[in-house]
C-alpha cells in the first residue's frame, strides 16, 4: 500500500496519497514498512517525514534500505544534507574528509 501512496503522490493525487498514508499509520497494531512510507513521504515532498521513516528503516535493519541510492523516485532528496548522512549511516559512502587549514 505504501507504493500505491507514492504512485498517487507522483501522479498528482496528493490528497488520496495522504489519506492512504494516514490509514497505514493510524493502526498502532499493524506493521508498517518504513522504507515504503519514506518513499511515499518523498513523493509528497514531505522531506522531514521521509528522513524520519528512513531513520526507522535503519533502526529496523530494513534489508531494502541498501537500495536507496538506486531508486529514481528519491532523487529529490539528493540535495538535502540528511541524504549524505543517511548514505553514510548505511555504509554507502565514505565519511566526508575534514579540511584542515595550515
Amino acid at each position: 500500500m505504501t507504493r500505491l501512496a507514492y504512485a498517487l503522490a507522483a501522479t498528482g493525487d496528493r490528497d488520496a496519497a495522504r489519506q492512504l498514508v494516514d490509514q497505514i499509520t493510524a493502526r498502532p497494531d499493524a506493521h508498517v514498512h518504513a522504507f515504503g512510507l519514506a518513499l511515499a513521504a518523498a513523493g509528497l515532498d514531505d522531506l522531514d517525514n521521509a528522513f524520519a521513516w528512513f531513520d526507522r528503516a535503519y533502526d529496523e535493519r530494513d534489508p531494502v534500505l541498501h537500495t536507496v541510492k538506486s531508486v529514481p523516485a528519491l532523487e529529490s532528496l539528493h540535495g538535502d544534507a540528511r541524504w549524505k548522512t543517511l548514505l553514510h549511516r548505511i555504509g554507502l559512502t565514505e565519511p566526508q574528509a575534514l579540511s584542515v587549514r595550515r
